[in-house]
């Protein structure tokens, strides 16, 4: 065994990266939900729409004023937890300008 193949292949292929992009994958589904459910996405904070879904393997390559993402309504870095309750639909510009804050 050489050096080298104590390494990933990728840097996809890191724990951490993994667990990354297992998450984006949850969120377009989440997203595929929320449509089947409301027929249209719009932002839960501006009220923005119709919002589109980009699949999470393509995120670079669309403009983000109109693009689904998934906030948490309790961002994670405050204990908020990655299931269905705390999780909304938002424009990428309110999710963004949001961050890590708490809503209220």
């Amino acid at each position: 065994m050489s050096y080298y193949d104590s390494f990933p292949s990728t840097w996809k292929d890191t724990p951490k990266n993994r667990q990354g992009w297992q998450r984006l994958q949850s969120n377009t589904s989440f997203l595929e939900k929320q449509q089947n459910l409301y027929r249209t996405l719009s932002c839960h904070y501006c009220g923005k729409g119709p919002l589109t879904i980009v699949h999470w393997s393509d995120l670079s390559s669309q403009n983000s004023l109109y693009k689904a993402t998934v906030d948490h309504v309790v961002p994670r870095a405050h204990g908020g937890r990655d299931n269905d309750d705390n999780l909304v639909v938002s424009c990428g510009p309110c999710n963004y300008r949001k961050g890590a804050n708490m809503p209220y």
